[in-house]
C-alpha cells in the first residue's frame, strides 16, 4: 500500500521541480532569496557578459551584461547564450546548477552543496573560487541595500576562457 503514496509523493516533486521559477515569491515582495553580487566583485573581473540570466527586476545597473532575464522572463526556463553570470537564488540552486554546467560559458556564484548538481559543476568548470563563510573582506552580498558577509560557503566557478581568465585575477583559484 506504501508504493502508491510512494509514487504520489515523486509526482508531486516532479511537479514542484517543473513549475519552479526564478523567484518562489512575486517579485515586488523581499525574500531570503534577495542578495546580490557587489560592484567591485564585477571590477576586479574586468569583463562584459552577454547575458545575467538571474537579475532583479529592472537588472542590476552595476552588473555589466548586455541583456538580463528577471523573474518575468524567467531565466530557468529561456535560453541561455554567449558568456552569462549567475547569481541564482540560493533556495532553488539544482536546476541553476545544471543549466549552468550544460550551456557551459560564465561565471556563477553557488553555495556549496553536496548534491549532484554541484559534483557535476565541480568536475566541468574550469576555475573555482571558494569565498570562506563570513567573509566580508574578500566578498560581501547586498542585502537591503547593507553589505552583509557570505551567509554560508560558496564557491565562484568560471566556464570559458574570458571567464576562466577573469576569475583568475581575483584570487586563489583551483
Amino acid at each position: 500500500m506504501s508504493a502508491p503514496n510512494t509514487a504520489a509523493k515523486v509526482n508531486k516533486r516532479h511537479a514542484v521541480a517543473d513549475n519552479l521559477k526564478l523567484f518562489a515569491t512575486a517579485e515586488d515582495q523581499q525574500t531570503s532569496d534577495d542578495y546580490y553580487t557587489p560592484p567591485e566583485f564585477f571590477e576586479q573581473l574586468n569583463m562584459r557578459f552577454d547575458l545575467d540570466v538571474a537579475s532583479p527586476a529592472g537588472g542590476c545597473h552595476w552588473i555589466p551584461a548586455d541583456n538580463y532575464y528577471d523573474q518575468q522572463s524567467d531565466g530557468l526556463a529561456s535560453d541561455w547564450y554567449g558568456t552569462v553570470f549567475m547569481n541564482p537564488p540560493f533556495s532553488h540552486t539544482a536546476l541553476w546548477g545544471r543549466k549552468f554546467v550544460d550551456h557551459g560559458c560564465g561565471v556563477a556564484i553557488v553555495p556549496i552543496s553536496r548534491a549532484h548538481w554541484f559534483n557535476a559543476l565541480w568536475a566541468n568548470a574550469s576555475v573555482k573560487l571558494a569565498i570562506p563563510h563570513q567573509d566580508k573582506s574578500l566578498f560581501t552580498f547586498v542585502k537591503d541595500g547593507k553589505r552583509v558577509g557570505v551567509f554560508m560557503p560558496v564557491i565562484v566557478a568560471a566556464m570559458g576562457d574570458q571567464s576562466i581568465d577573469a576569475i583568475s585575477r581575483i584570487g586563489f583559484v583551483r
